[in-house]
């Protein structure tokens, strides 16, 4: 009750806070630093044209290090900082915007500027966005994190240690999970018949990602958040009844449910 609470009311900022520094109520100060990196105007195009967001962020991450001289204060106050002004700068870089954003303005707000959905309102755009945010915000030892971890224990700085846990997102069975299921849902809807495009998969032997989870071996609870969130948004509807077709013929073919990474895909 507790994570759905967080997840379905709380900001990004806000779980940020709670989880780098146990108050929640920090998160104003945490991310209104007078230090908040900027995107460079050369990043602008880059961000709007479609490039790979990761190679944005590895690009980077480097060169804010390089204009950081407290990289390596390993002070927890600072390093919560430093944390935080890497977010704000990854969410600069995915909007593409060189302004320089006010310190008040949420990350959810930033990306929802960018993201001109036809579909949902600003306001429903932010808090969708935040809850996403929020359920991707502690992965305990999934891939990505551990190997951050991994580097991080080394004395590393907390530039190079995100840095080496993007290089494991990089993984087709890890972030890139959410292109193989997007690729899905087009074909699916493209056909007009999920069963038939679960089938075509499931008779090459391929397993299809989006659905399945080692802890959650029903409806992953974090997918089950953002369905609730959708469900309430009217236009949202047929995207909403395709999943769902979707969702029955995977139930059908293999017993899975969808996880976070198919929840998220539907949402963005």
């Amino acid at each position: 009750k507790r994570l759905s609470a967080l997840a379905m009311n709380a900001t990004f900022e806000e779980i940020c806070a709670l989880l780098w520094l146990g108050d929640q109520a920090q998160d104003r100060r945490l991310f209104s630093s007078n230090q908040m990196w900027t995107v460079p105007k050369t990043c602008s195009a880059a961000g709007k044209t479609g490039h790979d967001p990761l190679d944005l962020f590895q690009e980077w991450l480097p060169r804010m290090a390089a204009a950081d001289p407290s990289q390596f204060n390993k002070t927890l106050p600072v390093v919560a900082e430093c944390g935080a002004r890497i977010i704000k700068a990854f969410a600069g870089l995915l909007a593409g915007s060189t302004k320089k954003h006010s310190k008040s303005i949420p990350i959810a707000a930033i990306l929802a500027g960018a993201w001109k959905s036809k579909l949902l309102r600003k306001r429903e755009q932010i808090r969708l966005l935040d809850t996403c945010l929020v359920l991707c915000a502690e992965h305990e030892l999934n891939a990505s994190a551990f190997t951050a971890r991994c580097v991080a224990s080394t004395g590393a700085s907390l530039y190079a240690s995100v840095n080496a846990g993007l290089c494991a997102l990089r993984g087709p069975r890890h972030g890139g999970a959410t292109l193989a299921v997007e690729e899905v849902m087009e074909m699916a809807a493209k056909t007009g018949d999920p069963t038939e495009v679960v089938a075509r998969y499931l008779k090459r032997g391929q397993s299809l990602l989006g659905f399945g989870h080692r802890i959650y071996r029903g409806f992953d609870p974090r997918a089950a958040m953002i369905f609730q969130l959708l469900d309430a948004i009217p236009k949202a509807s047929k995207e909403m009844r395709r999943a769902r077709q979707l969702i029955h013929a995977m139930e059908l073919g293999t017993g899975l449910a969808p996880n976070l990474d198919f929840a998220l895909v539907l949402a963005l």
